[in-house]
């Protein structure tokens, strides 16, 4: 807490709040020919009956187990008509599982004890605001198997899957409930004094991360909670400027941008396929590339430019 309180503070110092520079901007030729080619390869090579997975040369599957957050990242960053067969994959996972989460079918190792993580869930949650926020017409996917979800939470202490004790704990529901405000399944928005635990939550994470040098997997889904308060327009401006003074020394790429540090624009222009596994869960001061002779997806391609360039999918639907 006494970290997060240094950064509060430096941050009001340091940052005149609410002048952002990057504001979003129509994307050039390039950007958008990028976003087209980045979407085929995506979709003709890494789907797995509506599952993101990485691929060995041979085509074989790998990292099923993180499917669910990168089916999630899929859903918020790819155009409506792109990602209606990802979201509506999702929806049919929670019916068929009776409401509860699982981060890959089927889950071969993962079955008995490892069927869902807080990073799986954050990514479908995060996953499902975007498309209801972006694609209005979606929320009818959701409706259903939402309330399932809910109710299956209710029923069992609020875990995940019946065989595990992951939780989405306090103040990280947040998003749960509001996406449940989205869907018109209750009047009441979140109350400040949770929007405010989330924001503390998620600087006094990524503080604890950035200074210990620690995997920055963590500051990712930090990044991604804060996102959702941004285009939510639920999120200080002090909490944004905190945010962004944390993550200094952090080089990824998705919130530099988002920090008005660099422009996206020039990682775009040098993006690697196969480097990484997703460029901005890696920290570039201290961690490798971590692609391993894999294919992978380019989600972090299309993530990034979609994070910079929302209409970048206009041209696409």
């Amino acid at each position: 807490m006494k970290n997060l309180l240094i950064i509060l503070i430096l941050a009001a110092c340091a940052t005149n709040g609410g002048d952002r520079k990057n504001e979003k901007q129509d994307p050039s030729d390039d950007i958008q020919a990028a976003y087209s080619q980045a979407i085929d390869r995506f979709k003709n090579n890494f789907s797995e009956d509506g599952w993101i997975v990485s691929r060995h040369q041979d085509g074989s599957t790998e990292h099923e187990g993180d499917s669910l957050i990168w089916t999630g990242l899929a859903m918020a960053s790819l155009p409506c008509a792109d990602g209606e067969l990802f979201s509506r994959r999702m929806a049919r996972m929670i019916e068929e599982n009776e409401g509860a989460l699982v981060r890959f079918e089927p889950l071969g190792e993962y079955e008995g004890g490892r069927e869902i993580s807080f990073d799986g869930a954050t990514g479908l949650y995060f996953g499902i605001f975007q498309r209801i926020r972006q694609c209005p017409d979606e929320a009818q996917i959701w409706k259903a198997p939402w309330q399932n979800h809910l109710t299956y939470l209710e029923e069992n202490n609020w875990k995940l899957h019946p065989n595990v004790d992951a939780v989405v704990a306090p103040p990280f529901n947040v998003i749960r409930d509001y996406i449940t405000y989205q869907l018109g399944l209750t009047d009441e928005i979140p109350s400040s004094v949770r929007l405010r635990s989330l924001e503390a939550a998620a600087l006094t994470w990524t503080s604890a991360v950035i200074e210990s040098k620690s995997s920055c997997f963590r500051v990712h889904l930090a990044f991604l909670y804060m996102l959702f308060l941004d285009d939510a327009d639920l999120m200080l401006e002090t909490a944004y400027d905190g945010f962004c003074y944390a993550t200094e020394e952090a080089d990824i790429p998705a919130i530099d941008h988002w920090c008005d540090r660099k422009n996206i624009d020039d990682w775009i222009k040098t993006f690697e396929y196969d480097l990484y596994e997703y460029r901005h869960q890696r920290c570039g001061g201290w961690e490798k590339p971590d692609g391993k002779s894999l294919k992978t997806p380019g989600l972090d391609l299309i993530f990034g430019i979609s994070l910079a360039y929302p209409e970048v999918s206009n041209g696409l639907e």
